[in-house]
């Protein structure tokens, strides 16, 4: 991750390239509202913080992306995140308000190399 100092969001890169256009690229391709696709906003540091709390071992559904109103619950993309001592992991996407309609079956997982502070 790419912490972009002004404005103190977050840059998700994975491999260099921003993970919110993968994921606009995604759905674009795989879900039937275009219109939608990749309408997320960056996270804030608080984003890190919930990182940082997460225990090697852990199992955890957590929203990866925020809806561009900054209402953690209006348009999440969620994801499962597991951490171990070496690796956090994401996978298992869904979109929560088109779970029937959005699938993310093949977009992942994402596999982050943990880094000793």
């Amino acid at each position: 991750m790419k912490n972009k100092t002004e404005g103190r969001e977050l840059e998700i890169l994975v491999d260099g390239l921003s993970f919110l256009e993968q994921v606009r690229c995604w759905e674009l391709e795989h879900c039937p509202e275009p219109a939608l696709a990749g309408e997320y906003a960056a996270y804030t540091a608080l984003f890190t913080t919930m990182l940082e709390r997460c225990n090697s071992g852990q199992i955890a559904e957590i929203a990866v992306l925020n809806c561009t109103c900054g209402d953690a619950f209006c348009w999440p993309l969620e994801a499962q995140m597991e951490t171990t001592d070496q690796h956090v992991i994401w996978s298992r996407f869904v979109q929560p308000h088109r779970r029937d309609t959005w699938t993310y079956e093949g977009f992942g997982p994402f596999i982050f190399e943990e880094e000793n502070s």
